[in-house]
């Protein structure tokens, strides 16, 4: 429900005590450490009794494990992704194009950034990159006279794409405070203009590599989380039903992917029922990363 506290895994997990926990979890050492290693954050348990989440917590922590409590309700406040279509540096902010508004962040802004950079090898099979398929069309363009229907193409593919190939995208997430309210900028690596860049690659991955070495360096009250680089994507629940086999339920706990996190996730919001690992991830790096 929404008034559930959540007890959230807040890598890095130092050495903590697997055999200590693991039955309290159903599960075996082997599997508590699996989880443990998982450096993204993720949610372990989940109650509407606080006295209860409080308790695993303490013996959680006793066993060296490091978490955080949150509310259900912290995860569905946070804002939606305002996606930046491109943006250019000034003596003393950062501009961002919204694509039609603009916003303005001075360099002393305190800020809280999440950097998802998925492991490669998790991109689905036979499918292409946006940066791959981009490339594909310009040459297409370029063959054939570049009609309206293949700059239309270019254009989904630079500022939309598919929804797999957005929910699998790395990309950079800005949190700050404006007018008192927290807003939420997302660079996507495969759809941004980068050419407000100091000096541009033909890269994409490469030039967002550079404009967080930029945005760290100018932004001094920056905390830059990277627990989401090399992230591993888990499977969704329909790719088991597809071949008749539930997971274990102890075993995958509220791992995403799992159903127990699906219907979680569409008890707190509406928006977060249908929401990507990344999307879910970045939320919950946000939030322990105060």
């Amino acid at each position: 429900m929404v008034n559930n506290s959540l007890i959230v895994s807040n890598p890095p997990q130092e050495r903590p005590d697997a055999q200590a926990i693991a039955p309290a979890f159903g599960l075996t050492a082997a599997e508590v450490r699996m989880k443990a290693n998982y450096s993204v954050p993720e949610i372990w348990f989940a109650d509407h009794d606080r006295t209860k989440i409080s308790a695993v917590a303490e013996t959680l922590s006793e066993a060296g494990f490091n978490v955080a409590i949150l509310h259900a309700q912290d995860v569905a406040a946070v804002p939606s992704q305002e996606d930046v279509r491109s943006f250019s540096f000034s003596d003393s902010s950062l501009i961002f194009n919204l694509g039609g508004t603009e916003l303005e962040l001075a360099y002393n802004t305190p800020c809280i950034a999440v950097l998802c950079q998925p492991h490669q090898t998790d991109t689905p099979r036979g499918s292409k990159s946006a940066s791959d398929s981009l490339r594909d069309s310009i040459a297409h363009s370029s063959q054939f006279g570049g009609t309206s229907g293949a700059q239309q193409s270019m254009h989904d593919l630079m500022f939309g794409g598919s929804e797999e190939q957005r929910d699998r995208a790395a990309f950079l997430d800005i949190f700050a405070t404006s007018a008192g309210t927290v807003i939420r900028l997302a660079l996507f690596q495969d759809e941004v203009d980068f050419s407000g860049l100091p000096a541009p690659l033909p890269n994409a991955s490469n030039n967002l590599v550079m404009f967080v070495a930029e945005f760290e360096e100018r932004f001094a009250n920056v905390r830059l989380d990277r627990r989401l680089v090399g992230m591993r994507y888990r499977q969704r629940p329909t790719v088991s039903a597809i071949h008749g086999a539930a997971p274990d339920p102890r075993r995958k706990g509220y791992s995403y992917g799992s159903t127990a996190l699906s219907k979680l996730l569409a008890s707190i919001s509406e928006e977060l029922s249908s929401a990507s690992q990344s999307e879910v991830s970045s939320r919950l790096a946000y939030l322990t990363t105060h």
